[in-house]
């Protein structure tokens, strides 16, 4: 052995750089390599099986569908045609008698229908501010009154709530309707340009 070591000795100090001299391969695990040859076998088992269930799904899709279809119709002479009729002239049903009882309730006075007041639109009978001063530039409007948000002069103000000298009393959707001093009502609108 001492005879190879010193001819690698000699031929490492005779040609510096010409020679590589690589360490011994590490000496695998065997346990690693068995685990990897398992996994391989498992593996490409599986990969057999799966395409072996495919071709045999398709298999049994094409045989079934052969001896499930149905026989192509072969006439010896065309078909016959279907017969046009002039549609039939058909009599409406006969009217059902009216009979009157007592438990039927008479219709309405026209003295009862006039009790309903009428649903009329509040904004309809108000009159436009027409004030420089106040701007309406937004309006959230929400089913609950408590929820319905204006921007009034860029503050948001709610359903009661001041705007300048007047009172918001109500929040429509396109309109707002405001309070002044006494009893004055007017509706604010988005301003056109």
């Amino acid at each position: 052995m001492s005879s190879i070591l010193r001819a690698l000795k000699k031929v490492q100090n005779e040609a510096p750089g010409k020679y590589e001299f690589r360490p011994w391969p590490r000496q695998r695990n065997i346990k690693e390599t068995r685990w990897k040859t398992f996994s391989r076998v498992i593996s490409s088992g599986l990969f057999l099986a799966a395409s072996l269930l495919v071709a045999a799904g398709a298999l049994w899709f094409l045989f079934d569908a052969k001896k499930n279809s149905p026989e192509p119709l072969v006439y010896s002479t065309p078909p016959p045609a279907p017969s046009v009729m002039a549609p039939e002239k058909i009599d409406p049903p006969p009217a059902r008698p009216v009979v009157e009882t007592q438990a039927a309730k008479p219709a309405a006075s026209p003295a009862a229908q006039a009790k309903i007041p009428p649903v009329s639109d509040p904004q309809t009978h108000i009159p436009k501010l027409d004030d420089p001063n106040m701007t309406l530039q937004a309006i959230v409007w929400d089913i609950h009154p408590k929820d319905r948000v204006a921007v009034i002069n860029g503050d948001f103000i709610g359903e009661g709530d001041m705007a300048g000298p007047f009172r918001v009393t109500a929040i429509l959707r396109s309109s707002v309707l405001l309070k002044g001093n006494g009893d004055d009502m007017w509706r604010l609108t988005y301003q056109r340009h």
